[in-house]
């Protein structure tokens, strides 16, 4: 039993890309896994719609709306930023936005085929996220972080 993967192979560009290592790192960890199930990478339910990194279906389990954010981010007053590797930030979407968006999305394209809803789980998968903690120095990364909430819809 395995989970998977589609497209199978990855394509050779997003493989090799070092801007998708953590991408690639989950969907390498599943297929290794023990579970039986179907990948979508880059999933898009149509145009206009947020992409979801990786649609999960684990059989007996649940459905998955995955998102993978590698880098360095730091969150300050509410806001996303990414380090630069020449140490500047740049702004971005909030990831826990968008993976809410993304299972929403999951969730209203499987009710529009199949007729009814099936809760979608959103997860994070993030590296290192920087927050300003009173007990740590300013910046400090903490270890790796999932983060995970039921999608409603």
């Amino acid at each position: 039993m395995s989970i998977t993967i589609h497209p199978s192979p990855v394509p050779p560009e997003r493989r090799l890309d070092p801007k998708r290592r953590a991408e690639m790192s989950v969907l390498d960890q599943l297929t290794a896994s023990e579970h039986q199930g179907t990948a979508i990478y880059e999933w898009l339910a149509g145009d206009g719609s947020p992409e979801v990194d990786v649609a999960l279906w684990v059989e007996g389990v649940g459905r998955f709306a995955i998102q993978v954010k590698g880098g360095h981010y730091d969150l300050q007053n509410y806001n996303w930023f990414l380090r630069m590797t020449d140490g500047s930030r740049e702004q971005k979407p909030s990831p826990v936005v968008q993976i809410r968006d993304g299972a929403l999305a999951m969730s209203r394209v499987v009710e529009d085929v199949i007729g009814f809803t099936i809760y979608t789980i959103a997860v994070l998968v993030s590296s290192p996220i920087c927050t300003p903690s009173p007990t740590l120095p300013p910046w400090q990364p903490r270890k790796r972080s999932t983060w995970c909430g039921v999608g409603t819809t």
